[in-house]
């Protein structure tokens, strides 16, 4: 995770510096400006130093203080702004996950029991379907139809809780689909280990077969992809909280890009970045609980070191 992190400290500033970028300074102060408010700006924003220098407190002031820097347009400490809106993007993005998760495993698991039959066909061409269709696409559709025409459900914006259902039925389409094709996809292959059919000669209901043995045992690929529905969801709102008018990550993203606003950018895609990698170490501890092969294999491991380091101090002893 550090390392990743660090990656992306050093490619985002690296970013920052290209040659072709709107000068800080201007955007600041505007078009109109002296020559010594313009060095004064300057000086403030610690461009006069060296590269490697302001790299340097760039990320000592992410490491330490939190500090995302300032943000040209609001003047506003970034750290502030983007952890005020992160939360918004997060709750859509759960409640997105959260509608598609039952969904795509319970169709994945009949796709797979009723494999090549019309019901199958149906909901693999559906899947296909829903992951190629573009959100924004379906963002103006849901709005027009629920909105426009029923009038069921506001178009924009989060006055109540009604405003979270088309932004998170929107951004549910895809994970549904990847969800479904995935479940089906290991579900075959696992009901067709040996255990399964052993299971059944056993007299166990079909029932309890799927859900509990196969579905587990089929697991860890599913919260893997969870996992990345979630990162890919929060990271990839952008379009949806601007079609939606959510004051989410997101939006502030796509508004400080069109702003120039580099360090607003710099810190939106920091803070994308550091939920990413959160999430991808919150799914390997995950896979320990879930997978007991996984989980005797560490503890076997640790075990064995002990055993080690016991033998050690005891020839150590000995040697005394």
């Amino acid at each position: 995770m550090l390392l990743v992190m660090l990656g992306v400290l050093i490619f985002i500033f690296a970013l920052s510096k290209a040659p072709n970028n709107v000068d800080p300074v201007t955007i600041i102060l505007g078009d109109t400006y002296t020559q010594e408010a313009y060095d004064e700006v300057y000086h403030e924003l610690g461009l006069d130093r060296p590269i490697l220098t302001q790299f340097l407190d760039y990320v000592w002031g992410v490491i330490t203080r939190l500090d995302l820097g300032t943000s040209y347009q609001t003047r506003k400490a970034v750290s502030t702004e983007a952890l005020a809106r992160f939360p918004i993007s997060l709750r859509i993005s759960l409640l997105a996950v959260l509608i598609s998760l039952p969904i795509g495993v319970v169709l994945g698991i009949i796709a797979a029991y009723k494999q090549y039959s019309p019901l199958d066909y149906t909901i693999t061409v559906v899947s296909m379907i829903g992951q190629a269709m573009p959100n924004f696409w379906l963002a103006i559709m849901l709005i027009m139809f629920f909105s426009l025409k029923l009038k069921l459900l506001p178009a924009s914006e989060l006055n109540d809780w009604r405003g979270y259902i088309l932004p998170a039925l929107t951004m549910a389409s895809t994970p549904i689909s990847t969800i479904t094709r995935m479940t089906r996809a290991t579900m075959l292959e696992v009901i067709r280990q040996d255990y399964i059919r052993t299971a059944r000669s056993k007299g166990l209901t079909e029932r309890t077969i799927l859900f509990r043995h196969a579905l587990q045992n089929a697991c860890i690929p599913i919260v893997t992809q969870v996992g990345n529905q979630i990162a890919l969801t929060v990271g990839g709102s952008a379009v949806i909280e601007n079609i939606f008018l959510i004051p989410g990550l997101g939006a502030y993203l796509i508004f400080s890009i069109n702003a120039n606003d580099t360090p607003a950018v710099q810190g939106t895609v920091l803070l994308f970045s550091a939920f990413v990698t959160v999430v991808n170490i919150t799914l390997d501890i995950l896979y320990g609980y879930i997978d007991p092969r996984i989980k005797a294999k560490y503890t076997n491991t640790s075990s064995l070191a002990k055993k080690l380091a016991k033998e050690a101090k005891k020839s150590g002893m000995e040697a005394a």
